[in-house]
């Protein structure tokens, strides 16, 4: 008997705001239905007077709402809620809230993709799209936020700018963490050696790198934000549905057709620098 084949279970996305969802017929029956609740009218009904930019455009009306919403609780989450203001979806807070985050993740450029990690002092910090030319210096600058989700408790961001894509996992320092960073951060001005944890790192710009990996990897200075299961009861952990072999030749296909599509066009990329400087380490 051939034995049988076994595939290691995939973590579900659990989904936090994806733009995709907001356009083509997904978006367009979000954007009926909406106009059904707010006045009452039947789907025939809209469509038959409302022409479809209008719909169109109540979508990405939708869209936009639903990402200040969605960020504003994880904001509140990561940073500390606002005095006197509750969030319209949790007012729950991080174990770690107001300490600073540690992104790791990958920047597409127009000559390559570069890889690191970044802290910021606050999660509206690592989120924030301005312009570079304006002052924006961190990772999303010039670029529009797609897709955040929470995978077993681990937060993933994506974004993509005219010449490129943004990827990023995000994790909050714990209180050890913000003073091991505030060590690494003296370190990159002073070019010094320093330790953290009883490790003796030499100060150079390679050691920076090799401290923030650390940093990064050690769960009692980093923790993941288990966002899904604490903000809102989710199992700690969720895992896809097994697919049928039929199913998955034909996901297997697709995939495959979209890698190709993808390959076919332009990817133009930029790097942004910010508060701490994204440390390029092969991992």
């Amino acid at each position: 008997m051939a034995a049988q084949e076994t595939t290691t279970p995939q973590p579900k996305e659990r989904i936090i705001f994806d733009a995709d969802s907001y356009y083509g017929t997904e978006g367009e029956n979000m954007a009926v239905e909406d106009i059904m609740e707010r006045y009452g009218l039947t789907e025939e009904e809209v469509r038959e007077q409302y022409p479809e930019e209008e719909i169109f455009d109540r979508a990405m009306e939708m869209r936009e709402t639903d990402y200040e919403e969605e960020t504003d609780a994880l904001i509140g989450w990561f940073d500390g809620q606002t005095p006197g203001f509750t969030p319209a979806i949790t007012d729950e807070n991080s174990d770690w809230y107001g300490n600073p985050v540690i992104v790791s993740g990958s920047i597409g450029r127009w000559d390559g993709t570069r890889s690191g990690f970044t802290v910021y002092d606050s999660f509206r910090d690592a989120i924030d799209t301005s312009p570079s030319r304006y002052g924006g210096d961190n990772v999303f600058a010039d670029c529009e936020i797609q897709k955040i989700w929470d995978e077993n408790g681990h937060l993933f961001l994506t974004g993509a700018h005219h010449d490129g894509s943004v990827r990023v996992e995000l994790r909050q320092l714990t209180n050890d963490g913000a003073e091991a960073y505030e060590t690494i951060r003296d370190a990159m001005d002073s070019s010094e050696q320093f330790t953290i944890n009883g490790k003796t790192y030499g100060g150079t710009y390679q050691s920076i790198i090799y401290a923030l990996r650390d940093l990064w990897n050690d769960p009692d200075l980093a923790e993941v934000p288990r966002y899904m299961e604490k903000a809102f009861g989710c199992p700690a952990e969720e895992y896809e549905e097994p697919k049928h072999p039929k199913e998955q030749a034909q996901t297997v296909s697709l995939s495959a057709e979209a890698k190709s599509a993808k390959e076919s066009s332009t990817q133009l990329v930029q790097n942004h620098g910010n508060t701490a400087p994204a440390h390029e380490t092969a991992r």
